[in-house]
């Protein structure tokens, strides 16, 4: 007979790992997953535990102790201030400004919109929550990267492996936002990365936003870089109103595709941290040469990304009083040319918005008080 072999060994390293995979499976569990499994399930008392019919022996006949009321969650600020006395006179939220040019007003600008954690960009991301529900919050803005990945024209932010977003489909998202809202203007400025992988073409991203039901009839085309731009309500009269302009690898003014830098300018952009962000001296510089004075918009980056978006530099950055600090310094360091735009990471977190509304209620003060 051949001689058996002990198996204690094997036993022994079989509980070994399952002791151990016991325990890692115990620190990734959730927190609140944690408490239901050290306490019971949730509806299981002291009583139902030691009874499985559910029937206590007490004279209280088994109630469940009160749960304790959670304070309620605060509710999103309303974007729309228009009062609703007169529709025809409420463009973008606000009451009086209609008749402004559209590089009049202010508009919070979501930086970098696609990359968000929800959209699948975990390393990095710009943002928790889709540039879909940052329109609904009041961005009238959105920065969005394209790059070619592979031969794939799509939105993506300095990698491809990073995420990415289907430029189709948010450009169809943002047309149906438009068509729901039909007082507001949007403006989306994309930055073109021919670095993330391969160069994009500039014919290819043409034809693909063509390709989008109702973006020919709803982008404006300005044709001459030194005129006055529009008033609001004339673009929502015409039904024109995305605003699209690029900057990066080409330069190109057709089909509704504007070079950023023939009407607008823009603060640095490289942060390290807050502190970097305060030095107004540095921060509120200009990073297109030329004469500023010429250029209709002027966009103030406030944000954090050196070397990854900071959630936590949002929370300060995103601050009511810090915008407002921010767009007066930086508005003073250039000769008093007027903010109409602030970028920011973590749309979500702060007042920007806000902030936003009230500046541009202000401007329409302002304009009554001079009528």
């Amino acid at each position: 007979m051949a001689k058996r072999r002990c198996c204690w060994p094997l036993l022994i390293v079989v509980v070994i790992l399952a002791a151990v995979g016991g325990i890692l499976l115990w620190q990734f569990l959730p927190e609140n997953t944690k408490s239901e499994l050290s306490q019971g399930f949730p509806g299981d008392t002291e009583s139902n535990k030691e009874d499985p019919d559910g029937e206590s022996g007490g004279e209280s006949g088994g109630d469940p102790e009160p749960v304790e009321t959670l304070a309620p969650t605060p509710s999103p600020y309303e974007f729309n201030q228009c009062t609703g006395t007169d529709p025809d006179d409420c463009c973008n939220g606000v009451d009086g400004i209609c008749d402004l040019g559209v590089d009049a007003i202010m508009y919070a600008q979501a930086h970098n919109a696609m990359a968000t954690e929800e959209d699948g960009f975990l390393v990095g991301p710009n943002h928790e929550f889709p540039l879909e529900d940052a329109l609904e919050a009041g961005y009238r803005g959105l920065n969005l990267d394209v790059c070619n990945c592979t031969g794939i024209l799509t939105l993506c932010h300095g990698q491809c492996i990073l995420g990415s977003r289907d430029p189709s489909t948010v450009l169809s998202n943002i047309l149906s936002f438009l068509a729901d809202n039909p007082r507001d203007v949007v403006i989306v400025t994309l930055q073109i990365d021919s670095q993330a992988d391969l160069p994009v073409d500039r014919t290819e991203l043409v034809t693909i936003f063509q390709s989008v039901d109702g973006f020919s009839a709803q982008a404006y085309v300005h044709e001459d870089s030194t005129a006055e731009w529009p008033t609001l309500r004339s673009l929502i009269a015409s039904g024109q109103r995305l605003i699209l302009f690029h900057y990066g690898a080409w330069r190109y003014r057709q089909n509704g595709f504007h070079n950023w830098f023939d009407y607008g300018v823009n603060t640095e952009y490289s942060f390290q941290d807050v502190d970097a962000v305060l030095d107004t001296a540095n921060s509120c510089q200009l990073t297109s040469a030329g004469d500023s004075s010429l250029r209709q918009f002027f966009k103030v980056n406030n944000f954090v990304t050196n070397p990854l978006p900071s959630k936590t530099a949002a929370q300060t950055l995103n601050k009511y009083d810090f915008i407002k600090d921010r767009v007066n310094s930086c508005s003073v360091a250039n000769g008093g040319l007027k903010v109409n735009m602030l970028s920011v990471d973590f749309w979500s977190t702060g007042e920007l918005p806000r902030f936003v509304q009230e500046y541009n209620k202000g401007l329409a003060t302002r304009r009554q008080l001079r009528h």
